[in-house]
Formats: structure tokens, sequence, C-alpha cells
């Protein structure tokens, strides 16, 4: 009986010597040429040089800030925030620029064309002189939206951590608001311009943007744009001439759609929460259990994959994505000597499949706009409507298949199907000149007319 024990004791102390020398050549040996491919494609840096970053500008949107003073304004409020010694820094409003005019607070404005209010149009037009009220007192604000056309992208300061706010986004929702009233009070030509200068602008900004937060914000203006346009088309002759920016403006391969500068940005912040996770524990436990590099590994393949040549061309083309990296496994050898970090890397690779189907998305958005922009010009010249056209000669549709739209004649609509959406499987986009003779139609006949 003694010998067994003995036995037995030799195999527990063997068994130990072999999970901790395992769980040190794991340590020594580093990451895996995966995740050092994925850690290699993060850390890949842009050129400091790659134009105007537009993060202070819309950081200070609801502010009288000269445009001259935003950039250091802007870097004062994030040191301000960073420095601060409590969980609740003292915080005036948005920015420490308390010395310049604000906007009115939003309570008891009529709602802005986000995407729960997304007939723009209708909705303006239904209270019209609530939304010239509102316009007309913050005209400022529509101004600093659409100067944000003069810009290449949007950073967030290199020191910024996970707990700096927002800017206020929500507020950037008056573009398409303020084109919509334009069109409704007669104002049609500027109205078209405007709409389409927003749509590149955030095509723009969304492709270039190291937040993901932002970039949905992009994709979801370009959405409302998207639908504004259409309707404004809607209401509009066939041969009504349209502004030199929607000849660009929806053309799909002008802007291509990006997601890796966001996922750069969300792993940047992922991968400092990793460190501050290591910093907090002592030293024995990190020693044993936590090993904030192989963490840091861990989490880098989920964010690299946006990063990735297939992907860059699924969001492109339309098809389908490339598959994601399998989650990591408490039980794979590795993990052996960094029990935590592989349990924060299952809970902290989120599945960013719908921010990727939502870029494919506005991808077909604009293959269906610019399809219709083809179909308005080619019934300008045939004397035919763009429905009598499609019945005639069908949808010629040379994008992604998933994403052919479907014609609906009865109510004069193109279908266009949605993935990135768990509550819109849809986006239906009016044809051109189909609400011509409607009141509405008339009425902004009767305002350009007084405008002229």
């Amino acid at each position: 009986m003694r010998a067994v024990m003995r036995w037995l004791g030799w195999l527990i102390l063997c068994g130990c010597l072999l999970l901790v020398g395992t769980a040190i050549f794991f340590r020594i040996a580093g990451p895996g040429a995966a995740a050092r491919a994925a850690l290699a494609l993060l850390q890949d840096a842009e050129p400091v040089e790659a134009g105007r970053n537009a993060f202070a500008s819309i950081w200070l949107i609801e502010y009288d800030v000269p445009a001259k003073q935003r950039d250091a304004l802007a870097a004062q409020d994030i040191d301000a925030l960073i420095g601060a010694d409590t969980d609740q820094p003292q915080w005036p409003g948005q920015s420490l620029g308390v010395g310049f005019k604000r906007l009115a607070d939003l309570r008891g404005d009529p709602p802005l064309c986000d995407r729960a209010h997304g007939d723009c149009l209708a909705m303006v037009r239904q209270g019209r002189e609530a939304y010239a009220a509102m316009l007309a007192r913050d005209r400022a604000l529509v101004e600093r939206i659409r100067a944000l056309a003069a810009f290449d992208r949007y950073r967030t300061p290199p020191s910024a951590q996970t707990d700096v706010p927002l800017p206020p986004l929500p507020r950037l929702f008056a573009g398409p608001t303020a084109s919509a009233l334009d069109f409704v009070e007669g104002r049609v030509d500027p109205a078209l311009e405007s709409t389409c200068r927003e749509v590149e602008t955030w095509r723009r900004l969304g492709a270039n943007s190291d937040s993901l937060v932002v970039s949905m914000l992009a994709a979801g203006l370009v959405r409302i744009e998207v639908r504004l346009f259409a309707d404004m088309l809607a209401e509009l002759p066939p041969d009504h001439p349209l502004p030199a920016a929607c000849g660009v403006a929806f053309d799909p391969a002008r802007i291509a759609p990006d997601l890796c500068p966001a996922m750069r940005g969300e792993a940047r912040l992922m991968m400092a929460a990793a460190g501050g996770a290591g910093a907090s524990e002592n030293r024995l436990k990190r020693a044993l259990l936590y090993d904030v590099d192989a963490t840091r590994a861990l989490l880098a393949p989920a964010y690299a994959r946006g990063c990735s040549e297939a992907m860059r061309q699924a969001l492109s083309n339309g098809g389908e994505l490339p598959p994601a990296p399998p989650p990591v496994s408490r039980w794979q050898p590795s993990c052996l000597g960094n029990l935590v970090g592989c349990l924060l890397a299952r809970i902290g690779a989120p599945d960013f499949d719908l921010y990727f189907r939502r870029a494919q998305d506005g991808q077909a958005l604009l293959h269906a706009t610019e399809t219709l922009l083809r179909l308005r010009s080619a019934a300008a010249g045939s004397g035919r409507s763009v429905a009598e056209l499609l019945a005639a000669d069908g949808l010629a549709w040379d994008w992604a298949p998933a994403y052919r739209p479907q014609f609906d004649a009865q109510a004069g609509e193109l279908v266009v199907p949605m993935r990135g959406y768990q509550d819109i499987d849809a986006w239906r986009i009016p044809l051109p000149a189909s609400r011509r003779g409607s009141g509405a139609s008339t009425e902004i006949a009767a305002g350009t007319e007084g405008a002229d």
C-alpha cells in the first residue's frame, strides 16, 4: 500500500511538473503564427498625414467654437477627462468650452430624421412649421454639419480611454432633416445637392473611422440620405437636372467600404483593457494565471478579420463573409499558463458579422440608387416611366445576387434586401417620378416657382 501511495505521489508530481513545463513552454514560445499575423495586421500604422481629422469638429458640434480653435480645445477636453481623479469628473455638458455658445437642448423639438423616423420627407412636411423654427434656431449646426465635407477621416486622440464619452452624435441627423425642409419649402436644387454631398461625406468618414460607433452612425446617415434622395426624385420629373454632386455620390466604386480602421480602433480599446486587467492582478496571479501579451494575441484574430483582403472584397462585392476565427477554447494547451486571459478572450471577442453586413447593405443601396438613376435617364429620353421600363425589360442587376432588388409594381418601389439588421429585412425605395401629380409634388412645384 505504501508503495502504491509513493507511485501515486510521483505520478501527481510528474503531472504537475508537466503542466508547469507546458505552461512555461507556451509563455516562452509566445503566440502562434496566426495570432502574430493578426497582431501585425492590427498594428499596421497609417500615415499621420492621411487627410484632415473630423474628430474635433464632431466633438464640438454643439458649440460655436471657431474652426482654428477646435483641435486645441478638443485635446484639452480629452486631457481633462483622462486626468480626472474621480469616476464622475466635473463635466460641463460635452466640453470645457463653456465660454462658447451652445445649442439648445433637444427636448421639446420635433424628432430628427434618424432610423426611428426614416420617412424623413413626409415627417418634415407634416410638421413643417415646427421644423422651420427649429432649424432656423440651429442654422449654425447645419452649417457645421455640412462643413464636414472638407474632412477625410475620423480619428480619436491616441490618449483617449474607454471611459471617454462619445461626441453628441444624434445632433448629426440635423443634416438630412435640414435638406428635407429645403425640399419641402421649394429649395429643390439646394436640397438635392446637400443630400448628395452628405452621402459622399458619410461614406468617406465611415470608411475612415477608428470608431465602430461612428462607422455605424455614418452607415445609418447614408441609408437615411439615400432614402431621402429617392423620395425627392419620386416627386420630380425624370428630366429635372441633378447637381453635379449627385453624379458621383452614389458610385459604389468611388469610396470602397472599409471597417478595418474601426476594427483597429476597437482592438486598441480591448488591448488597453486587457493590459489594465493585468495591472490589477497581484504578481503571483499574473505569473501563474494571466499573461497580458498572450491574452492580446488571443483577442487579435477576431478584430484582424476586418482588415483581411478577403473581408474587404466581401464588403465591396456583397459576397459571403470570410469565416470568423474559432472561439478560444479553455482546454487548449496555451491556456495552461493563462487561464484568466483565456476566459477574458472568450468574453471579449464579440460577433462583428452584423456590422460587416451593414457595410454590405450600404453598398446594396448605392447599387440600387445608381440603377434607378440609369433608369431615370432612360425614362427621360424615351418618354416612358421607370415602372414601364422595369415591366418591359426587367431589372439589370450585375452585383451580388443575394441583394438583387424586387420590383413592387403595385407600390412603385424597389425592395432591396437588408442583412445587417435583426429587425429590418428589406429597404423600400420609390421609383423616380412615381409620385408626380401628388399633393406633395404640386406643393413643391409651387414652392419652386415662388423661389424663382
